[in-house]
């Protein structure tokens, strides 16, 4: 039973090193003006999978650029017509969506042959007569830097679409942001700053800051670079109609993998009306405080008055009281006499 076991062992780990991923097969051009060579270099690349076409001279191989996306080019350097230098010329001169990658094929191995095939826009070369081995390993070559290229693309619009996103977002921000980076140019505005100042965006970048920012955020923004520090300003403008616009500035540095600082974002934000409504709140705090003392000394007055109050009710019946009763000894008194007054008669 451990035999098995390790048997199946044994043969997973195999399957699995022998395991490669398929390459993805390409379409290829191939510019030959002897049929031979051409016959020969499309078999092998037909056998290895990819799908080929074929032309006799530059001008051939343009006419196909030109209807059919081809990735990679094979092209031999003398043919008749349009050579093989030419022929990188004019597709480097093309505005082709993806980029093409050209082998040259060449007897010609001197120093300056090459130099010129490279200066003519060829990516690669390959020696005649041709090997299929090496020819093999040059188009694989060709086509795993095509797919980077083409990753590398993809990448990048991905970025510029995540750009475009974070610009909608950074324009729709009511503050206004300004960055700058280490040699004191504006490199970045967004909505807010343009609305107010009335600037096109093309204007403002490239600037220096200080031709932007008022001269009291100069130093603001300078020790922010010294310091690496986030920097606070409150920052006073007069206006036309003589009151003060208040801007709420912050500076924050940014910095880069070696800790330094290589853009500041400069944040403002104006707190004109915010400031306007906190002093107005002041105010009425500081009424409804006063507000508050009197409402107590008024409770204080009433307190002692209503004490007072409630003593002169007691005086009042005290007084109630003694009269009721020296009433009372009046009548009895007159009850008193009249007997007594008639017997004395």
């Amino acid at each position: 039973m451990k035999k098995d076991i390790c048997g199946w062992k044994d043969e997973s780990i195999r399957i699995r090193r022998s395991y490669r991923p398929m390459e993805k097969k390409s379409s290829i051009l191939l510019v030959e003006d002897n049929p031979p060579s051409l016959e020969l270099m499309k078999k092998h690349l037909e056998a290895d999978g990819h799908q080929v076409f074929t032309a006799v001279h530059g001008r051939a191989a343009m006419a196909i650029l030109n209807t059919t996306p081809v990735p990679l080019v094979v092209t031999d350097w003398l043919m008749p017509e349009m050579d093989g230098l030419d022929l990188c010329r004019h597709i480097r001169q093309a505005a082709f969506e993806s980029y093409v990658y050209i082998i040259m094929v060449t007897s010609r191995t001197r120093k300056q042959d090459l130099v010129a095939v490279f200066e003519a826009g060829a990516d690669d070369y390959i020696p005649k007569p041709v090997d299929p081995e090496e020819l093999k390993a040059r188009v694989q070559t060709g086509l795993r830097l095509i797919a980077l290229e083409r990753r590398y693309q993809e990448t990048l619009g991905q970025m510029m679409q995540g750009r475009s996103r974070l610009e909608i977002v950074f324009d729709a921000i009511q503050e206004e942001i300004i960055v700058i980076d280490a040699n004191g140019k504006v490199i970045s505005v967004n909505g807010a700053f343009l609305r107010r100042t009335g600037l096109k965006r093309k204007t403002a970048i490239g600037y220096d800051y200080p031709a932007f920012l008022d001269t009291q955020l100069v130093p603001v923004v300078k020790r922010a670079f010294e310091e690496g520090q986030r920097q606070d300003y409150l920052l006073k403008l007069c206006s036309g109609d003589g009151a003060d616009d208040e801007r709420q500035v912050t500076a924050v540095p940014i910095q880069d993998d070696h800790r330094q600082t290589s853009i500041v974002v400069v944040v403002m934000k104006d707190v004109t009306e915010d400031r306007r409504h906190a002093k107005q709140i002041q105010s009425l705090n500081k009424r409804l405080i006063q507000t508050a003392v009197q409402l107590e000394v008024k409770n204080k007055k009433l307190e002692t008055t209503l004490h007072q109050l409630e003593e002169t009710q007691v005086q009042m019946l005290q007084a109630e009281k003694m009269a009721s009763i020296g009433q009372l000894a009046a009548g009895v008194a007159h009850e008193i006499n009249n007997p007594t007054g008639f017997v004395s008669s």
